[in-house]
């Protein structure tokens, strides 16, 4: 497969790319590098089924050539970056959805698209734990 990743200089896409590679697919790495750390994806430049294409998803995102899946994981991804970034962490969310949304329509390809666990609120106790029973 060759596989969009949004966000993949980040923490979670750099590992999504990896486990990628190694499955045999080829990535197309989207990352502006706000948040995510160029160092992430520094082992993959040399390899062939790896591009990387620097740009910001809430302005637009065109991958030419064939895609099969787009996975969105481009976000700011703690709150100090939300506090820092707010409106372009809300663009991210909205307009780079959307235009990942796009990009996965125009090519009839699967769209994956991972959140943060901000989205659950504060957490009684960190790290989290499972529940294992219903209470």
């Amino acid at each position: 497969m060759r596989v969009a990743v949004t966000g993949g200089g980040g923490f979670l896409g750099s590992h999504l790319c990896e486990a990628l590679l190694r499955r045999g697919d080829e990535i197309v790495c989207l990352d502006d590098f706000s948040t995510g750390d160029p160092a992430n994806i520094a082992p993959f430049l040399g390899n062939p089924a790896f591009e990387l294409v620097r740009g910001d998803v809430s302005r637009s995102v065109d991958v030419p050539g064939a895609v099969d899946a787009v996975a969105h994981l481009a976000s700011p991804a703690s709150p100090p970056d939300y506090l820092a970034r707010p409106l372009e962490t809300l663009a991210v969310g909205s307009r780079g959805t959307e235009n990942a949304l796009l990009l996965a329509a125009r090519h009839d390809a699967r769209f994956v698209l991972a959140s943060t666990s901000e989205v659950y609120g504060d957490p009684r106790c960190t790290p989290r734990t499972r529940r294992t029973g219903g209470t």
